[in-house]
């Protein structure tokens, strides 16, 4: 349907007899609206619907805080529209597209800019509001928005369709959701949330996603919380603060630098770094570490030696592991790891609280469960996996007394009798002079006895005094449990 063109002169005295504007093309260079010059006391609102605008549209000095500004279905051809020094009671912008929109020095109780196009920016400039809500369309693109309006109690966006760059300087509160390319967070704010969001399609929770997330130079107050997101790459440099916190929860990281930074309310809980990250100059005293996944450089080389050299070896642990990770799911194994670092916190701040009792309690329940997570794990080396499987073999990780005792025993006798070549006699006299071999050999640092006197009964000495401190160790380990302070 054509639209009827109009010129900046017709269209003030439209505004004047009716404040709706509807199905009209407009003309001209760059109209500038300004409300000392026209009258809209007998109008409820502006409105502007269907409408093409083939110039830029200035809308300034409105002085009105009952009157609501709406514009609907309304195409600026690559034109801005600029709402400047306006006091108005609400802002409505729906399917509208735009070269820049922008929002300066003014003040109304809401605005609402819902699925338009904005090839350039969005810019929100020392804008008073109680709220304000950004949602960008799946089908229509945001290239950028800046904001910098310390009056604004809250600024609400969500991007269904990918913005390449926000810019965040001044604000109350913001919650974020959606899709990001790079979002940058200077000076100060009270509160700042990203979060998970759905769109119309999606019934279940979608991870916001950022590719770059850059907060920097900046001593703050506020509440940083960054929750069911994923983040490419995370800055954080030259941050100072006394007062104000930082909380990441459920967040996947694939690569971290954090520099000079000093947080003293600084919390990590069930994140994930896909890459080791980097951390220089901080101070990470006030730092809280709950479900912690960390990326280790050497756990990709764990089995690189079974490979290398032993190929045949590294087959057929790996084909075992497939096995044994049948019986879980990629979601079992995620929470057995959160798990695992649920208990190692409670056995942190038992011993924090010297409560020693729940500390083992938390302690035996930490380490057996890594025990379920190194058998089906196969980045975790190999070295460190006998060690577990010593520890949960020997003492029960250190809580048994009498496993490392009924072991040293039994050890020591197929040495002993190793060593007596299998001879056993129960005359009295050979049983006693057996005995106090076998207890005298029990010390791991006894002098060798004369009986000794081959090559391979001095190999099995030494094992005897190896194998005998090492099952002491662990047995007066468990005897000391109780006795911590």
């Amino acid at each position: 349907m054509m639209k009827r063109p109009i010129n900046g002169v017709q269209l003030k005295e439209i505004l004047e007899r009716t404040g709706h504007v509807s199905g009209y093309s407009l003309e001209g260079y760059n109209i500038v609206l300004n409300f000392d010059e026209i009258d809209t006391s007998k109008v409820p609102q502006i409105n502007f619907d269907h409408c093409d605008f083939l110039t830029s549209l200035d809308i300034v000095n409105i002085q009105n805080e009952k009157l609501n500004i709406k514009f609907s279905d309304c195409s600026f051809k690559n034109r801005d529209l600029n709402l400047h020094q306006i006091k108005v009671q609400n802002i409505e912008i729906k399917n509208c597209n735009f070269n820049t929109l922008s929002l300066s020095e003014g003040k109304s109780i809401g605005v609402d800019i819902d699925a338009c196009e904005i090839t350039t920016s969005l810019i929100l400039f020392d804008w008073e509001s109680n709220w304000t809500s950004v949602i960008s369309s799946d089908k229509k693109k945001m290239n950028s928005i800046h904001l910098n309006a310390p009056m604004m109690r809250l600024f609400k966006l969500q991007a269904a369709s990918l913005i390449e760059k926000t810019t965040i300087k001044r604000v109350g509160e913001s919650l974020l959701r959606g899709l990001f390319g790079e979002i940058s967070l200077s000076e100060n704010f009270e509160r700042i949330e990203v979060l998970g969001w759905r769109d119309s399609k999606e019934e279940t929770l979608q991870d916001t996603t950022i590719d770059t997330l850059n907060f920097k130079y900046q001593p703050f107050e506020g509440a940083l919380i960054i929750q069911d997101t994923r983040i490419e790459n995370l800055n954080l440099n030259d941050l100072s603060s006394s007062k104000g916190s930082v909380k990441f929860q459920e967040v996947e990281i694939e690569n971290t630098n954090i520099n000079d930074c000093s947080i003293v309310n600084f919390s990590w809980n069930q994140v994930a770094f896909k890459n080791p990250p980097n951390l220089s100059g901080s101070d990470f005293t006030g730092l809280r570490l709950s479900n912690v996944q960390w990326a280790d450089k050497e756990k990709s080389l764990a089995n690189s030696y079974l490979r290398e050299r032993i190929p045949w070896l590294y087959k057929w642990r790996l084909k075992s592991l497939t096995k044994k990770k049948k019986a879980y799911t990629k979601d079992e194994v995620s929470v057995l790891k959160y798990d695992i670092d649920t208990y190692r916190n409670l056995k942190a701040v038992s011993i924090s609280n010297h409560n020693q009792i729940d500390a083992l309690l938390f302690y035996r329940n930490e380490m057996k469960l890594y025990w379920k997570l190194v058998r089906i794990e196969d980045d975790i080396p190999w070295y460190d996996r006998v060690l577990v499987f010593l520890n949960r073999w020997v003492s029960n990780f250190g809580q048994s007394w009498h496993m490392p005792l009924l072991w040293l025993l039994s050890f020591h006798f197929i040495f002993m009798m190793c060593l007596l070549s299998w001879k056993f006699s129960l005359q009295p006299a050979d049983f006693e002079t057996g005995i106090g071999h076998y207890f005298y050999l029990l010390n791991p640092v006894h002098k060798s006895p004369d009986f000794i006197s081959t090559g391979m009964g001095h190999v099995t000495e030494f094992f005897m005094r190896i194998m005998g401190g090492f099952f002491i160790y662990h047995f007066i380990k468990a005897t000391r449990k109780f006795g911590k302070v």
